[in-house]
């Protein structure tokens, strides 16, 4: 099932960049597109290789810590594709 996911997100990221770069967009905004597929893209492996993890400690506040800063990345590099 995790594999399943992680091979929807990589295609989801192709097509975004497939269909992007067919449409008319200033640099700014390709740059981000692709910017909010990798940060997408490392939140969801993040997220479904660390969900289990509870020991050590240490580790799971490393994932937790990088989720949230990928989850409020996803979010910055979408309001910059909105404007």
């Amino acid at each position: 099932m995790q594999l399943c996911d992680l091979c929807i997100v990589l295609h989801s990221a192709r097509v975004a960049v497939v269909v992007c770069s067919r449409i008319e967009m200033s640099r700014k905004c390709q740059h981000a597109v692709v910017n909010l597929c990798i940060a997408i893209l490392l939140l969801c492996v993040l997220y479904t290789v660390g969900i289990r993890v509870t020991r050590p400690v240490v580790a799971c506040r490393v994932i937790g810590i990088s989720v949230h800063y990928l989850s409020l990345s996803v979010l910055l590099w979408i309001t910059v594709i909105i404007q």
